[in-house]
């Protein structure tokens, strides 16, 4: 069981660190204002599968909307190719129902705590399962 979520916790920690590099290199060749501040908190806001990405993305794009609504969209496109990239290619293994499921009872356990303490209850559940 600590293995099991050992292995969760690393493989978040990874992943928030490479979605922050994609996040700061992408908003940097765009030229969105505060790129470093906003890929540090889109890297932050993957610990929160599935929505934590739509969070990261908002902020991103009001800033591009404060330069130009063109630059808005490209921020926009560049969030989506990266959530799927993420999505797709990073996150193997996953099973998105499951996920899902933990992070809604989360929720309505113990709120926004809940959401991030879901999955990894969920594992510890599925390691003492078997």
């Amino acid at each position: 069981m600590q293995s099991r979520v050992s292995q969760w916790l690393f493989g978040q920690l990874v992943l928030m660190l490479i979605a922050f590099v994609i996040y700061y290199i992408g908003l940097s060749i765009l030229g969105v204002p505060y790129a470093l501040a906003l890929a540090l908190f889109g890297g932050l806001m993957e610990i929160l599968p599935y929505i934590g990405p739509i969070l990261a993305a908002i902020p991103a794009i009001l800033a591009a909307l404060f330069v130009s609504p063109l630059l808005a969209v490209l921020t926009l496109a560049f969030y989506t190719i990266a959530h799927q990239f993420e999505a797709h290619v990073l996150r193997v293994r996953t099973q998105p129902l499951g996920f899902i499921l933990a992070v809604l009872i989360g929720f309505e356990l113990a709120g926004p705590i809940g959401i991030i303490l879901a999955v990894p209850i969920a594992m510890i559940g599925l390691a003492l399962r078997r």
